[in-house]
């Protein structure tokens, strides 16, 4: 039996063919190294983008594309601790009108307490037919209660 024993010539090809591929294989990046990047094949990088499926945040179902947005409500602290009552009546259990309750309420951030202090220890500015004024001077608050339905119709500062 014969051995063949490689060649200087041969061994020298060897090793540079083994160097070649080193030099290739470590000259690339491999997929797990590249953090969920893709590149192109020129090595530009190619960012994913997902599109926003289903309706625009801002519009509620039901709602159109054309409705007015709603405006968050900007409450100004008046000093006075926050009720825990119904919104809909004042801590008294005085019920406000849907007038008051839609309207002019929201905006004036009066406290029913204070619709209850102002209707028991108030003046009466006006005693009509239909409805009563008062008026607080210590707080400066105008209540006009209805006389008919019970409920508070007005809440304002300043007199009448």
């Amino acid at each position: 039996m014969t051995v063949s024993v490689p060649t200087r010539a041969s061994g020298t090809v060897l090793w540079f063919l083994i160097a070649v591929l080193a030099a290739i294989l470590l000259g690339t990046t491999a997929s797990a190294s590249a953090a969920g990047v893709v590149e192109n094949r020129v090595g530009a990088i190619s960012h994913t983008i997902e599109p926003a499926v289903g309706p625009p945040q801002h519009i509620a179902a039901g709602q159109s594309r054309d409705a007015t947005l709603q405006q968050p409500q900007i409450v100004v602290a008046t000093g006075v601790a926050a009720e825990t009552a119904a919104l809909d009546a004042t801590t008294g259990g005085r019920v406000y009108s849907a007038h008051y309750l839609n309207d002019t309420g929201p905006v004036r951030n009066i406290p029913g307490s204070m619709v209850d202090e102002t209707i028991d220890n108030g003046q009466v500015l006006k005693d009509l037919a239909d409805r009563t004024v008062y008026y607080d001077p210590k707080n400066d608050v105008t209540v006009v209660p209805s006389k008919t339905t019970g409920k508070v119709m007005s809440v304002r500062r300043g007199m009448p």
